[in-house]
């Protein structure tokens, strides 16, 4: 079997450069600035350059997350949370294992692609912070 000047077999030498690339076109989460906001969605530019040093594609229709909590106010009446999201804030993004191309806030959505992982099914998950944001 022909080997390569690292001593590695070719086969191997392949796998490993599949298996690189395989990971390298998975996204989980990713940091990006907030280009637009339309409710309920927002359009994201990813924070990372490519490996050619360009800009990555924007996203233009990610979901945002809320916290899942509530509040009252000393008259014991609820207070209700809005997206406090605007152009150019920092954002850190996940993204959904399926398509969320239907979702509409009810219980159950078809799936129209079956790539997992694609930036084009982001959500936001929350703000981050800056040095103001610090009490």
């Amino acid at each position: 079997m022909k080997r390569n000047t690292d001593g590695i077999n070719y086969p191997k030498e392949a796998m490993m450069r599949l298996q690189d690339r395989i990971l390298d076109l998975i996204s989980t989460h990713y940091l990006a600035t907030v280009v637009s906001v339309s409710p309920p969605h927002v359009a994201l530019q990813p924070i990372a350059m490519t490996k050619d040093n360009k800009k990555q594609a924007m996203v233009n229709a990610a979901l945002v997350a809320l916290p899942a909590i509530s509040a009252k106010n000393s008259k014991d009446d609820n207070i209700s949370f809005k997206v406090d999201l605007k152009k150019g804030d920092k954002v850190l993004v996940a993204v959904i294992d399926h398509d969320t191309e239907y979702y509409n806030g009810q219980d159950s959505m078809r799936v129209a692609d079956t790539q997992p992982h694609s930036v084009n099914d982001s959500f936001v998950v929350c703000k981050v912070a800056e040095a103001g944001d610090f009490k």
